[in-house]
């Protein structure tokens, strides 16, 4: 450890050993974040690029959920070895190696010819989405106290969302203008500059921890895997964040734009910077739900009205008719804020689990809530293809198709809601410092 904080001044010419407790942990939690950003842009993309993709690749829209899910595929496989290998390795190494696969990922879509080097590409780039979030998370739990972070990973979660933002309009337009291969060119210069970024900043603990920081002997293999599997809390806690993640999932990764130009008669442009305000909404509301956790003392209250208000406002888009833009934007805005109290899971199963497995129990829940999206996405593609209607070879799809695909989303907000129910409330506090 102390080679690795030398490591670190030396890398930023003697400032770092100067910062504060307070700074060090931001730029730390901050420079992880931003491989969680750019992997995020990797995982949204095909909403601007579906179009592309399926001329590219002679694709339906079932084929190209199946493309979109190879990324979720992999990071399904990879989530709960990712959990726990980051609770006995280093994190920055795992962290750095895993920024470069995803650079690989992209690099090799931008120039695949065949369809299967664009599923293999796209799979490598969801290897490492399986890392990044559990990086964020484990740094946040590593350098900050338990009351702060559920603010902190709101924060991280929100400089995410900033990538899912980028994946929309912008990439579209980008896409546009030069093409998307080139333009996924453009995104893999941008994941240069990424793990420079990471590689000067990015550590595994404080240079001074504090007792509470301080991380127990990590159990045995068998004994580690049988106190996260036993843990029923992880699991409605994956469920939940899973159920409340579809919309992006959905409409942000995959139908947003098709749906909006079909259903609400929009044009492409508006579409976009529509789909594009979920992200807005979870850029707002992340920060916004962890920061009222962390003040309330409470986890699983937030979560129920999190659950309720969802279901409120995607009612309202997909069951109203003839909805203006300006209130398309104002419903997908508020749909991204609310959905946003997923974001409470995370510091929540930190509380609920031994300290030693914390990075197991993660990866389990993100099994689930990766999987859940992973599941979604190529059904919601075969629900429209099965009410879509053929016209020569054409298939034509109805406002209905649509909203057939879509209702997965409501049913999984009520679903989510059970799930919160059952939780035991943590209070924030960890497990064995509770009273």
């Amino acid at each position: 450890m102390r080679s690795m904080v030398i490591g670190q001044s030396r890398r930023f010419g003697g400032v770092w050993s100067t910062m504060s407790a307070t700074v060090q942990a931001w730029l730390v939690c901050l420079a992880a974040a931003l491989f969680f950003c750019y992997d995020f842009i990797q995982m949204n993309m095909f909403n601007a690029l579906s179009e592309d993709l399926m001329v590219a690749f002679q694709l339906s829209h079932a084929e190209l959920g199946y493309l979109s899910s190879s990324f979720l595929l992999a990071d399904v496989l990879f989530l709960f070895p990712a959990g726990i290998l980051l609770d006995r390795g280093s994190i920055r190494s795992i962290l750095l190696v895993n920024l470069a696969l995803s650079i690989i990922g992209t690099l090799g879509l931008a120039l695949a010819e065949q369809l299967l080097w664009a599923y293999l590409f796209h799979f490598i780039a969801g290897i490492a989405h399986a890392f990044c979030f559990l990086c964020c998370v484990l740094l946040a739990a590593r350098w900050f106290e338990p009351r702060r972070q559920a603010f902190v990973i709101g924060v991280m979660v929100t400089i995410a969302m900033l990538g899912g933002l980028l994946a929309q309009a912008p990439l579209a337009v980008l896409a546009n203008h030069i093409g998307w291969r080139h333009a996924l060119l453009v995104d893999v210069g941008v994941g240069f500059v990424v793990f420079y970024i990471a590689w000067l900043v990015v550590a595994d603990y404080p240079s001074a921890k504090p007792q509470s920081m301080t991380r127990p002997v990590a159990p045995s293999f068998f004994k580690q895997l049988q106190s996260v599997v036993s843990n029923g809390q992880t699991w409605l806690y994956g469920l939940y964040t899973g159920l409340l993640n579809l919309p992006i999932m959905l409409l942000g990764a995959l139908w947003g734009m098709k749906y909006l130009m079909q259903v609400h008669q929009v044009s492409k442009a508006a579409a976009m910077h529509i789909a594009g305000m979920i992200y807005l909404g979870t850029i707002v509301g992340a920060p916004l739900a962890g920061w009222l956790s962390d003040t309330w003392g409470k986890r699983r209250a937030p979560m129920l009205w999190g659950a309720v208000l969802s279901l409120l406002v995607f009612v309202l888009i997909l069951y109203t008719s003839q909805l203006s833009v300006p209130m398309l934007l104002i419903l997908f805005f508020l749909l991204g804020v609310v959905t946003s109290s997923q974001v409470i899971s995370y510091p929540a199963i930190g509380e609920s689990s031994s300290q030693t497995v914390i990075g197991t129990a993660m990866g389990l829940a993100a099994v689930i809530i990766m999987g859940l999206g992973g599941i979604a996405q190529p059904i919601s593609g075969k629900l429209l293809d099965m009410w879509g209607v053929t016209d020569g070879s054409v298939i034509m799809y109805s406002n209905d198709a649509y909203r057939w695909a879509l209702s997965i989303i409501t049913a999984g907000f009520v679903i989510g809601w059970l799930a919160a129910y059952r939780l035991k409330e943590t209070n924030c506090q960890v497990l064995g410092e509770k009273q």
